[in-house]
């Protein structure tokens, strides 16, 4: 019922909120893990998360860096993403009186996330599969994000960068239906 309810806020200021993409944001993870995440945007719809947590029941830390693909849902302050990557983990050598490895293997991500302002908030699943070390082979975290949007997404540049693609493209195909870089005009050079 509280998932639902989740899902129906997203969707509701999703829909009115006036924030702006972001480059790069800095924050907080609250959940079964607490710690801190940044992610950087390295294309439209593609970014980078990086996680430095530790278990609330254990004492240990953990690295995680995740490639995450996002998908619009109702506007661009809005997004559900999954994606996957690494993670490293340093661990005391025994727990509960058994020897214990430095977990690595691979981390997969599914979530949703929403921005408004400067504030982007997210809640998300984490899989994680041990190939080495760790307590078991398998293991998840669910966590809510609070970052703060250190650098937004500038559209006016955006849109400036776009303009001057599609005059070049115009350019391009002007040469091309005249058949060479002769001006129009002197037919009798073609």
């Amino acid at each position: 019922m509280r998932w639902i309810f989740v899902c129906l806020m997203f969707l509701m200021f999703g829909s009115i909120s006036s924030a702006q993409t972001y480059n790069w944001t800095l924050g907080l993870r609250l959940g079964t893990e607490i710690g801190f995440t940044s992610v950087i945007r390295v294309a439209p719809k593609t970014t980078v998360e990086g996680i430095v947590f530790t278990s609330i029941k254990k004492d240990d830390i953990h690295l995680t860096l995740l490639g995450k693909q996002h998908f619009p849902l109702l506007s661009k302050r809005f997004n559900l993403y999954l994606g996957g990557g690494f993670h490293r983990g340093w661990i005391p050598s025994e727990v509960n009186g058994t020897l214990v490895k430095n977990p690595f293997g691979v981390a997969g991500v599914v979530g949703g996330e929403m921005t408004i302002g400067r504030i982007n908030l997210g809640y998300d699943w984490k899989p994680v599969y041990n190939i080495k070390g760790g307590e078991g082979a398998f293991d998840s975290d669910t966590s809510i994000s609070l970052r703060y949007v250190i650098f937004k997404k500038n559209r006016k540049k955006a849109r400036e960068r776009r303009k001057k693609k599609r005059r070049k493209e115009r350019e391009k195909k002007r040469k091309k239906r005249r058949g060479d870089d002769a001006p129009w005009w002197k037919f009798w050079d073609k």
